[in-house]
């Protein structure tokens, strides 16, 4: 049995709890331990929740320890919950697992076996003389396309579009997802200058003056009848059913892989420009390296790109058969568990000579608590 770990530190929504959610599922036995302070609004198999704001560090550990009694592998998916499943390995002489999710490459990261979902990740560690293995996949393709959006909610979005070119962009409201949705608001505008275009934002809000700095830009770009935010928790908990309803994807990570799954024309923020990029054969390998995460370097003429973009928006253009092409191979989970019984078979048991890095593991934990929860 594999017991899966995973660290919440604020509002529990995050493309990594869709990944795990999808990547556990493909196990016939597994646990989910979930530490932290709120509990995701995941629906997890099998899981179970210890909270940090009743619990101290000693007895998390204790707790997660009974849980995972019957595993013969844990398999985390942050560095935080592998602070705890490390010791309970040193305790129970368990093999433990770490997956890098995303985000851009960290200067701390915990001695592991490890896995990362990019590229970036895999070139970060070898430079610095750590192997790990680069596992992409993680999206339950057959689930994604019988999603069916809620019809309450589906009728309020498909009363907005009204037969406009519909742009979404699914994105928490905060400050790390910032710049792409305003990438999104700038490619809406220059949409708008040539057929009606309306932007839907489904995201859930992490800073109230975000969210109105990002109204007053779409007010000033001449989006005040173009652009809609949808924040209520019952369309931002599964944001990835809506995307049925678009013409135009812009997404990063996770989110433009289901994009692409979906056959939607996809776009991507990049580091190089405003406005976002088409994802197609040409654009591909740099994106995926960087796990479409906005951090690219990719140099784009724009009346260019505008036209490439009209173009795939044909019935069965060559972008949409691209991302059938691509799907197995780097986005469908069923490519990803022998994939991991390999790597559980080799992974190594926490040993006391990792003294010191479990301590440096606690006080980055420690940091982040208190840059976050402050």
């Amino acid at each position: 049995m594999t017991g899966f770990f995973v660290f919440t530190m604020d509002q529990g929504i995050g493309g990594h709890y869709y990944s795990l959610d999808a990547i556990s599922r493909t196990f016939e036995n597994f646990k989910v331990v979930i530490i932290g302070y709120s509990e995701p609004r995941i629906d997890f198999e099998n899981a179970f929740f210890i909270d940090l704001k009743t619990n101290g560090i000693y007895q998390a550990i204790q707790k997660a320890k009974d849980q995972v009694s019957d595993c013969s592998i844990y398999h985390c998916f942050d560095e935080h919950s592998y602070f705890f499943a490390r010791i309970i390995s040193l305790i129970q002489q368990v093999p433990v697992v770490l997956t890098k999710c995303g985000g851009k490459p960290l200067r701390y990261y915990p001695k592991a076996t490890t896995t990362v979902f990019s590229v970036e990740d895999v070139e970060h560690f070898s430079r610095n003389n750590r192997k790990v293995e680069l596992i992409p996949n993680r999206i339950g393709v057959l689930e994604l396309k019988q999603k069916l959006p809620n019809e309450i909610q589906k009728e309020k979005i498909t009363s907005i579009v009204n037969d406009r070119l519909c742009i979404m962009c699914i994105a928490r409201i905060g400050s790390r997802y910032r710049a792409k949705i305003e990438s999104s608001l700038e490619f809406c505008a220059m949409m708008n200058k040539d057929q009606e275009t309306c932007l839907i934002i489904i995201g859930s809000i992490e800073s109230p003056e975000i969210i109105a700095d990002l109204k007053l830009m779409a007010s000033d770009l001449g989006l005040d009848k173009s652009v809609s935010f949808f924040t209520d928790k019952n369309i931002t908990k599964d944001a990835s059913q809506y995307l049925s309803l678009c013409d135009l994807a812009i997404g990063t990570g996770r989110g433009a892989m289901e994009a692409m799954i979906l056959g939607k024309i996809t776009l991507c923020p990049i580091a190089t420009s405003k406005l976002p990029v088409l994802v197609d054969q040409q654009t591909f390998e740099e994106l995926f390296r960087t796990n479409f995460s906005g951090r690219s370097s990719i140099i784009e003429n724009e009346a260019c790109s505008k036209k490439n973009i009209m173009h795939s928006l044909s019935h069965d253009s060559n972008v949409r058969r691209f991302y059938r092409t691509i799907t197995k191979t780097y986005f469908d989970v069923e490519g990803a568990k022998d994939k991991y019984q390999r790597i559980y078979k080799s992974a190594r048991k926490e040993s006391i000579f990792s003294f010191f890095d479990i301590v440096a593991n606690g006080l980055y934990l420690k940091y982040i608590q208190r840059q976050k929860l402050k």
